[in-house]
């Protein structure tokens, strides 16, 4: 995986962020699991815009969880000053500001962990748990930009806390929310996608095996998706209508296209087509629209209808 972030050097390679498993992810990059190796895609996480390559992947391996083997590792007074030694560097750099804290981050290369939200009974921050001494810290500062000293936590953890802003009780304002709020958007966005495409990939499909089970006769198809029709007119035996799409309730909500007329022309085209057919089928998904555009048809000259359900 790469980005610009350079931070991140595994291997000694800039942006490399070496392996990542089903038990050690960074937020936001899940998709990293199913991702094709070699091509790059866009990831957006709350840290912002990322570029990703998955340059490698193991063979996937089934695995099931028998036991689990605990054991309490306790740090020796060499390790325990070494860390103190750094978070002490780390709140000299700080000066006690949020800004010299964000220096401090520059400097050190210290992963930061964002929190929003702070309650006076908040009492874990990530998987730290029984950490009051922090929102204590938090709520007796009393004053957006300034950064802690250090403070020891069940005396294994040492913080050092910069507080970026205040909130009065009620709503986050948006521009916190923001990039979250896209995110989130994003992803449901995607997913529609997705599942249009499933959609569309099923109806195609069945159009295919239509043609395989009547080889001497030609399908009209028509639909209200152009991505639809473009890709069954690929299909031998297949004929599309050609012409501008429209629905034929759109100018009573007052958003008729410039070439309305073309639309409804080929509307009317469709529909006189179908109601001149051996048999009409109206084929989709529970998940769309059923229209009853081929019914009509059908009724007109009173043509065998069938509702396909796939």
């Amino acid at each position: 995986i790469y980005s610009d972030d350079k931070g991140s050097a595994a291997d000694g390679e800039f942006g490399n962020v070496g392996w990542m498993t089903q038990t050690y992810m960074l937020p936001g990059f899940e998709s990293v699991i199913t991702a094709v190796v070699g091509k790059p895609y866009i990831v957006k996480t709350q840290y912002g815009t990322h570029i990703v390559v998955v340059s490698k992947k193991t063979a996937p391996l089934a695995k099931k969880k028998v036991a689990i083997l605990e054991k309490t590792a306790l740090a020796s007074n060499e390790t325990y000053n070494s860390y103190y030694a750094q978070a002490n560097t780390f709140a000299g750099i700080t000066n006690g500001t949020y800004e010299g804290y964000k220096k401090a981050l520059d400097s050190t290369k210290v992963y930061s962990h964002k929190l929003n939200n702070v309650l006076e009974s908040t009492s874990n921050f990530g998987s730290v748990e029984q950490a009051r001494e922090v929102t204590r810290w938090i709520y007796d500062a009393k004053k957006a930009g300034k950064a802690s000293e250090i403070i020891t936590v069940n005396n294994n953890y040492f913080f050092v806390v910069a507080l970026k802003a205040i909130h009065k009780e009620g709503y986050t304002p948006v521009e916190e929310v923001a990039s979250g709020i896209e995110n989130t958007l994003y992803t449901r966005k995607m997913q529609e996608k997705a599942q249009a495409e499933s959609l569309l990939a099923k109806c195609v499909d069945y159009v295919k095996q239509m043609r395989k089970t009547s080889p001497g006769k030609m399908l009209l198809v028509t639909s209200d998706s152009i991505t639809f029709l473009r890709r069954v007119s690929q299909i031998s035996g297949v004929y599309v209508i050609p012409g501008t799409l429209s629905h034929m309730d759109c100018s009573k909500h007052g958003d008729a296209p410039a070439n309305a007329a073309d639309g409804y022309l080929k509307s009317f085209l469709d529909f006189y087509m179908i109601s001149k057919a051996r048999k009409v089928y109206r084929v989709g998904t529970p998940l769309m629209y059923h229209s009853e555009f081929p019914l009509y048809a059908a009724k007109i000259n009173d043509r065998p209808f069938e509702s396909v359900t796939i």
